[in-house]
């Protein structure tokens, strides 16, 4: 009944090599402990007692994910900020169309030639409710719970956050 110890080191060896193939040859520790085990089972398969299993796996799929959303989000609220205040700005122009030589294609070409001005004013607040409203909605649907559970780190978060606000800061 059960194995014999240099079976259960080649035993060992094959499950430690196929953990590490089957998550993307990550580092993967394992504790082993040699002493007499609680469970029987467990030790006559040569496992002893597993003390801790820690994959420090990079989250660079949850990492796109959340940046995704992210930008989505941002560019979302900036359109709709940079359509809201050029109606407002056209609905000021509207005053002036008529007075000398001003119409309503000098009044567009205008308010056209504002929109990069126009929302870069507006990204930090779009920035800000955009990023809100992403991490919002990983919440509500308890996907930040699950990436924290599957190892995703605040630290972790921040990164992601922080790489993914740099371009928009710049």
């Amino acid at each position: 009944p059960g194995l014999d110890r240099p079976r259960a080191g080649e035993f060992r060896a094959r499950l430690v090599a196929a953990a590490r193939h089957a998550l993307g040859h990550a580092l993967v520790h394992v504790l082993v402990s040699h002493g007499p085990s609680p469970q029987p089972n467990r030790h006559a398969l040569g496992m002893g007692t597993c003390r801790a299993v820690k994959a420090n796996i990079p989250m660079r799929t949850f990492s796109r994910y959340l940046a995704r959303g992210m930008y989505g989000r941002i560019g979302f609220v900036l359109l709709g900020f940079v359509a809201l205040f050029a109606l407002f700005d056209f609905v000021s122009e509207l005053e002036e169309i008529g007075q000398g030589d001003y119409r309503m294609v000098g009044a567009l070409q205008f308010i056209m030639l504002r929109l990069p001005a126009m929302a870069y004013e507006l990204l930090p607040i779009a920035c800000l409710i955009g990023g809100l409203w992403a991490l919002a909605g990983l919440a509500a649907t308890s996907e930040f719970t699950v990436a924290r559970a599957s190892g995703f780190r605040p630290v972790d978060a921040l990164r992601t956050i922080g790489w993914t606000g740099l371009p928009l800061v710049l």
